[in-house]
């Protein structure tokens, strides 16, 4: 049987934890992409702990900590590139 799972959530966690900013698209294509891992696996034969399992370490070891935090630019800087 499969269990829902808030795939948006579990990648904003981890978003957050890493210090990724993420826009909601990026976090919407990620989700998709871990549930899709999820039901492969599950397709595959693999019990629902195990196939989330699969999912959670896709998305640990996937590299957000190199994403940069949104930084406000100076009023300076702004004003230069006008």
């Amino acid at each position: 049987m499969k269990t829902h799972r808030d795939w948006k959530a579990l990648v904003a966690g981890h978003a957050k934890m890493t210090g990724a900013d993420l826009p909601q698209h990026t976090i919407d294509e990620l989700a998709a992409h871990l549930e899709d891992i999820y039901t492969e696996a599950l397709k595959g034969g693999a019990p629902d702990a195990q196939a989330y399992r699969l999912a959670e370490t896709a998305l640990s070891e996937s590299p957000l900590a190199t994403v940069p935090r949104k930084r406000a630019r100076s009023m300076s800087c702004r004003q230069d590139a006008a």
